[in-house]
């Protein structure tokens, strides 16, 4: 079961962030690269800004942040949106959701993520991602377990 946590006051031990890389990741185990910010057609990149956030220890999960309306689970439009692909399933899940998986109806922004790619802690001005708590649109900070 995925979980989202609202935290007054962050404090993560064994998050990282990665900055300045490209969202088409090179794959370090065969030397080619990878199109992580795929729409619905494979061979389709986002069509709006998109940046990477951070890659898990194994490679294998990339979370990055878009605009784009051309990726999975777009159901709010000019908001920017968090990610993680998972590179051996190809799957693209949209993070920043409530528990019961309502989209993020604010934008989502100062991302990070554990060394596992399992926790993404984010900023969101979303007033909708904990799931019977009204929250204001003023920026919580908020952890997800993928």
């Amino acid at each position: 079961m995925r979980k989202l946590f609202m935290l007054g006051l962050i404090s993560l031990i064994g998050l990282v962030s990665v900055s300045g890389l490209s969202s088409d990741a090179a794959n370090t185990l065969t030397g080619d690269n990878t199109l992580v910010s795929s729409g619905a057609n494979a061979g389709e990149g986002a069509n709006a800004s998109t940046g990477l956030v951070g890659v898990s220890s194994d490679g294998n999960l990339v979370t990055f942040i878009s605009s784009a309306t051309n990726l999975p689970d777009v159901s709010n439009y000019g908001y920017s949106k968090i990610y993680q692909k998972n590179l051996k399933t190809g799957a693209t899940a949209r993070v920043d959701v409530s528990s019961s998986g309502v989209a993020a109806d604010g934008t989502s922004y100062a991302v990070t993520v554990s060394e596992n790619g399992r926790y993404v802690a984010f900023r969101s001005s979303a007033h909708n991602l904990i799931d019977g708590i009204t929250i204001p649109k003023t920026g919580q900070v908020y952890v997800r377990d993928t």
